[in-house]
């Protein structure tokens, strides 16, 4: 794991980037699980947990769209889980967090 700069610092301190306290990376960008059956919803990390990403059964809670296809993910995962794109509150009974997991290096 690499050393935060002065100016990741600076944001953390200073505009309240928020950082996952297990993977040192910020809770507003999707992480994936190491076998990819796991995705972060950063809307969940950032404004719900608030401490560690927020990960749930990917595709399912999150579905697909070839609007989003990119070569490393050609189904075309949505960003946010399917209750943040709706805008209801999400059900975090469901969620796995980054603690309980592997991590896509």
């Amino acid at each position: 794991m690499r050393a935060l700069g002065v100016v990741e610092l600076s944001l953390i301190q200073g505009e309240g980037l928020m950082i996952c306290e297990i993977c040192k990376k910020p809770l507003n960008r999707t992480e994936w699980s190491a076998d990819g059956t796991l995705k972060s919803c950063p809307n969940c990390s950032a404004h719900s947990n608030k401490k560690q990403h927020v990960y749930y059964h990917y595709p399912e809670k999150f579905g697909t769209t070839p609007m989003r296809s990119t070569p490393k993910h050609p189904e075309g995962p949505q960003s946010y889980c399917s209750s943040c794109r709706a805008e209801d509150i999400p059900d975090l009974s469901q969620a796995v967090y980054c603690e309980a997991i592997d991590i896509k290096k």
